[in-house]
């Protein structure tokens, strides 16, 4: 591990100071007088704030973008082949787990696996990590507990946001099966109104696609003119 050396005056002997954040924090916490005894103690601390808000920066936007990876895996994998695996989050919630839940263990592993290599000297893949293990944790949160009720206390959403986000989620889960769904997102959800206006276009297209299979279908066709005749 690389590091900066210095004289610390106060001891009498060389340090190594290292470049890790945790190291640096570490150092600040056991022995507060240290940093007086830096000659550079102003350009220390400024790079160690510079590089809490780079950790910072990275930790937020993979959160961010949690919701993007969430919304295309919903939507065309488990909306698509991973159907045999959700499907039991759309049938009734008999027993504390479900074949769902793989998905959210799946996250899990790949959470921990990239703290695991960021502490080994893959930085800032612990970032990264730590992003992906709070929009795990948010979404056993949010979707788990308030708006499916699968907790002991499972509290009314009363916040706007919360309950835009419970209403998206029942109108989600009102159409059975995996085809024709609105509302894939996990922590945002679009305005109420546009979700309505999405189903009904989806259900004036589904019988307009019956409509024309009926006429190409030439004993459907006969069938219809049967009843006209008749």
């Amino acid at each position: 591990m690389g590091g900066c050396h210095f004289k610390d005056t106060a001891a009498g002997k060389s340090c190594c100071y290292a470049d890790t954040l945790d190291q640096w924090l570490l150092d600040f916490l056991l022995r507060p007088g240290m940093l007086r005894s830096i000659p550079d103690a102003r350009a220390l601390w400024t790079r160690c704030f510079r590089r809490l808000i780079y950790n910072f920066a990275i930790f937020l936007c993979t959160l961010i973008a949690m919701e993007g990876v969430g919304f295309l895996a919903h939507k065309y994998v488990m909306h698509g082949w991973g159907w045999c695996l959700h499907r039991s989050h759309h049938q009734e919630h008999l027993g504390a787990f479900e074949t769902n839940d793989i998905y959210l263990l799946v996250l899990g592993l790949v959470a921990v696996g990239l703290i695991v290599l960021g502490n080994n000297g893959h930085d800032p893949l612990q970032w990264v990590g730590a992003g992906v293990a709070a929009f795990s944790l948010i979404y056993v949160l949010v979707h788990d507990g308030i708006v499916h009720r699968h907790w002991p206390v499972s509290p009314t959403p009363r916040h706007p946001y919360l309950r835009r986000l419970h209403q998206a989620h029942l109108m989600h889960h009102a159409i059975k099966g995996r085809h024709h769904s609105v509302s894939f997102g996990f922590l945002y959800a679009p305005p109420v109104s546009t979700l309505h206006r999405q189903l009904r276009e989806m259900g004036e297209a589904e019988h307009c696609a019956k409509w024309e299979a009926s006429r190409s279908d030439p004993c459907a066709t006969s069938v219809n003119l049967e009843l006209q005749d008749g």
